[in-house]
This record gives C-alpha cells, structure tokens and sequence, in this order.
C-alpha cells in the first residue's frame, strides 16, 4: 500500500511537469501558424480572385490577350506543380469557359479563407461570384474547396487546389435554367 501510493505521488507531479511543458509548446507553435497564415492568406486570395473572375470573352484579340494575361497573373501565383495539375485537370480555364459559353462577366463578391486546423498549409475556402449575363441577368454563385500555400524561394505560392462539387460551370448551368 505504501509502494502504491509513493508511485502516485511521485508520478502525478512528473505528468502535471510534462503536461504544462507540452500545453507551452503548443501556444508557441499557434502563435508561428498565425503569422504563417497572414503571410499565406493574401496569395489565396489573389489567386481565387483571378482564378474566378472573367469577361465575356468573345473571340476577339483583346479579350484573348486579357485572358492571357490573367493566365500569366495566376501562373505567377501557383507552383509549377500545381498549375500543371490544373491544367490535366481541366478546371484552369474554368471561368474563361463559363464567361465564353454563357455570354456572361463573372466578378468575385467575396472570398473567405481559414485554414485548417488538421493539416498545416492547408486553407478551405469560400468565393461568392456574381454572374451578369448578356440579358442583364444576374445570379449568385459559391464555389468551396481547399488550397494548400507554400513557400518557394521566398514568395508564397498555392500548390494544390480542390474544388468542391457541384463545380461553377454545372452551378451556372443549372441556376441560368431556372431563369428562363
């Protein structure tokens, strides 16, 4: 009994000594993933803005030359991986498409981003677009999905990008049915 209870008392404050280091490591590692995440925030959001924004794009050599030059802007904002990735995938040009398709001017309302608290780099966000068409009409979009940022050289840049479903293209589709 007296062995008993020399090990509780021997072992209680060993855990409480170890449990109070471990919660100080763990404040110190949330204050470094803050300032990772204000450095990371600003590049999401300036490639989300581009990434869903478009113009009618008509085929004529200003609105080419506009659309590359939005091209450029993102792949200036996205690994080479990751724009690789976009483009086997097939949703680059996802905005370019829908503005050309359905004669409308795409526009990013908002854009909220917060990363998530399981993996690091990881960021889920949220983009409210407007979508004005030929006619005047106009409908709402959301589009969600995760991105992750890291650092090359010393620029942030978005690595991968998920979107989730229904894609903005089936969105446009099926709300521009609806308006008719």
């Amino acid at each position: 009994m007296k062995k008993t209870i020399f090990i509780i008392l021997v072992i209680t404050p060993v855990l409480f000594i170890v449990g109070c280091n471990k919660s100080n490591r763990n404040d110190n590692d949330y204050k470094i993933s803050s300032t990772l995440v204000e450095l990371q925030q600003p590049q999401l959001d300036q490639f989300l803005k581009l990434f869903y924004s478009a113009n009618n794009t008509a085929q004529t050599s200003s609105s080419e030359t506009a659309s590359n030059d939005s091209l450029n802007q993102i792949k200036g904002l996205i690994t080479d991986t990751g724009y690789q990735n976009l483009i086997a995938s097939g949703i680059l040009l996802t905005a370019q498409t829908c503005a050309k398709d359905f004669s409308c001017e795409l526009s990013v309302d908002q854009v909220n981003i917060a990363p998530d608290s399981s993996v690091e780099n990881l960021f889920n966000f949220t983009v409210n677009i407007s979508v004005k068409f030929a006619d005047g009409k106009t409908i709402k979009c959301v589009q969600s999905g995760q991105a992750t940022v890291f650092q090359q050289g010393d620029q942030w840049l978005v690595d991968n990008f998920y979107e989730d479903a229904p894609n903005l293209y089936n969105q446009i589709l099926v709300d521009r049915s609806s308006l008719n």
